[in-house]
């Protein structure tokens, strides 16, 4: 159901409520039977519904102070005088448990007018006591979105210990499934936590208890780590010890070398944690054994729980960077050579799909026409006629720019001699199917060096019969053009005298003007 506001009303179901109060939706049902909760002002098809200003007005009214709950004579239910706390935790640890409280010093809507604040429960245990005030004292000074904000702290008369935080909307334990396969969540999520434990690490804090109980969502995409170590040391230290092993979750992702020597454990054991965090958020299992399919991330996971914290990542930046290059990294790689031949395969059909002409066209306009000359040389000449036709008729702006390229390179690369002839083949056939003239010129540019470079033959052949079948006026003069821009030595090694006089009579009188030139300088 979704809350109607208006000017001077908002309205809202259960639901709406208990997002209004931070509340579950069970205990939204238990409080409306309390003395003193406003009435719902009307009933849909989905069920009642309330004015939400009426229940904020309550919320922070004597109301709901004397609803049922015990009064302000109860130490734990008010604490450091501004502090109205739940009658039931949201939440408990080893030593400590975490209320829901109402600051009674902010507005209702104030970002901080809910709380939670975390109480101790060992006072008698000096030990139990002093890693609570050393939590308070480490945690009161980050300052990192990653972090859990300590946002007051004090001791009650019946020497009970406690800190305020913001009231989180619940911990990655409750969501562990809704990363399964989102691996855009998972890099998310792990770059905020590096981030956090990156910003600890430089402070001199390890938290040694990494865990998803541990890591709260503060708002809808943003998570950060809280409960900085206390219960897990604190119980390894007393008669309680064996209360870790009842949850297997703690054994899971505590590090080997925090149940030998737990005052010795630092980063290398928040890397494990975080490790193992990264396996649950990838199989949405429990991280136990070493046979669960992990993906991509498996050469991540494994080097961040190697049992020897010499041997995994040195930093949890290093460890995001391993996870940013897996989450990159293709599925099935292939070299530029394998693509290239795959692409010409498709490129030899004489009915290639369009698609094809599409990525032989991307490839080109991805990178300068040099870079992609070097993967498209051998790919181009093997185009089919049907190929050439398609490319022509669909891409006729950006085949061209293609063949300008291409051209330029033809003269001068070297290249196999018989892969020579393929290439002269396709010059032919690109000519013939646009019988454009730019393409003509094109064609003879590259044949003349190509031929006289590789001295071939074949290649020298190929270039005659294309300049024999010219009787457009046009194409002529372009023919001529390209003779007249090449090296006249070129022209003379690929025109011979008696071939010159069966050519159209622009190419025939710029081919015999070049030749008088080569004649004189060897004369010379």
């Amino acid at each position: 159901m979704s809350i109607i506001s208006s000017q001077d009303i908002r309205l809202g179901g259960v639901s709406e409520i208990a997002q209004e109060l931070g509340l579950s939706r069970q205990r939204v049902s238990q409080l409306r039977e309390s003395p003193g909760f406003p009435a719902a002002i009307g009933e849909i098809s989905a069920g009642p519904i309330w004015d939400l200003n009426d229940v904020a007005r309550w919320n922070t009214s004597g109301l709901r102070r004397s609803s049922g709950r015990p009064s302000n004579q109860d130490p734990l239910r008010t604490l450091g005088r501004f502090y109205r706390i739940d009658d039931q935790p949201i939440g408990s640890g080893g030593f400590a448990d975490v209320y829901r409280a109402v600051d009674t010093r902010r507005k209702p809507n104030h970002r901080h007018s809910v709380v939670a604040i975390k109480i101790l429960r060992g006072l008698d245990d000096i030990e139990v006591r002093r890693r609570f005030k050393r939590e308070i004292r480490l945690v009161a000074d980050c300052k990192h979105p990653g972090v859990v904000r300590i946002l007051d702290s004090g001791e009650d008369e019946n020497d009970r210990l406690w800190y305020a935080m913001p009231l989180a909307k619940g911990s990655l334990a409750d969501e562990l499934d809704e990363f399964v396969g989102n691996e855009k969540a998972i890099l998310e999520i792990m770059q905020q936590l590096c981030a956090a434990l990156s910003y600890l690490h430089e402070l001199g804090i390890f938290h040694r208890d990494i865990k998803p109980g541990n890591i709260l969502r503060t708002s809808k995409s943003r998570w950060a780590i809280s409960d900085f170590g206390l219960a897990r040391e604190a119980e390894r230290k007393t008669t309680a010890l064996t209360s870790t092993h009842r949850g297997v979750g703690t054994f899971v992702y505590a590090a080997p070398e925090t149940w030998k020597d737990a005052k010795s454990a630092g980063a290398p054991a928040d890397i494990f944690g975080l490790g193992r965090v990264l396996q649950h958020l990838v199989t949405g299992e429990l991280p136990v054994g070493d046979n669960q399919d992990l993906a991509l991330f498996r050469t991540v996971v494994t080097k961040a729980t190697r049992l020897d914290p010499t041997k995994r990542y040195d930093s949890a930046d290093e460890m995001l960077v391993a996870i940013g290059a897996a989450v990159k990294a293709p599925e099935n790689w292939r070299s530029e050579e394998e693509t290239a031949d795959e692409l010409a395969n498709r490129l030899q059909l004489e009915s290639p799909d369009d698609s094809s002409i599409a990525e032989l066209i991307s490839q080109f306009e991805a990178s300068t026409p040099t870079e992609a000359m070097e993967t498209l040389h051998c790919v181009i000449p093997r185009m089919s006629s049907g190929a050439i036709r398609i490319a022509w008729r669909s891409h006729q702006e950006s085949f061209s720019h293609l063949l300008e390229a291409y051209a330029d390179t033809v003269a001068t690369s070297g290249y196999k001699w018989d892969f020579c002839d393929t290439i002269a083949g396709f010059w032919d056939r690109a000519v013939r199917i646009s019988n454009d003239e730019h393409v003509l010129y094109l064609a003879t540019k590259a044949l003349l060096g190509l031929g006289e470079h590789h001295n071939r033959w074949h290649v020298r052949d190929v270039l005659i019969e294309i300049l024999q079948r010219i009787r457009d006026k046009n194409h002529a003069l372009n023919a001529a053009e390209a003779l007249r821009e090449t090296s006249p030595m070129v022209v003379a090694w690929s025109l011979e005298r008696f071939v010159i006089r069966s050519l159209h009579p622009a190419i025939r009188d710029e081919a015999e003007r070049i030749l008088k030139k080569t004649t004189k300088r060897v004369s010379g």
